[in-house]
């Protein structure tokens, strides 16, 4: 997962991802590209709007999706 390296998340909106990330990720729609390509033109002018995205979505993951995570995650069910 690209928040994992501090990346900025561009992917397809799904309803987990959206629940996960909320604002911090860019969501596309296959019928709407073009919208998508012009968010994405945006989020690239914008350094620090893009930056914040990128700090958020690496702590969302580093704090609840990594495979320590999984591992209590899994102990605590069984």
């Amino acid at each position: 997962m690209s928040a994992a390296c501090g990346s900025l998340n561009i992917t397809n909106k799904t309803s987990y991802f959206e629940k996960i990330f909320k604002s911090n990720a860019i969501y596309y729609n296959d019928l709407l590209l073009q919208s998508s390509k012009e968010q994405v033109k945006e989020i690239l002018k914008n350094n620090k709007k893009r930056m914040e995205m990128c700090f958020n979505a690496n702590e969302i993951v580093m704090k609840n999706h990594t495979w320590k995570n999984r591992t209590e995650q899994i102990v605590n069910m069984i």
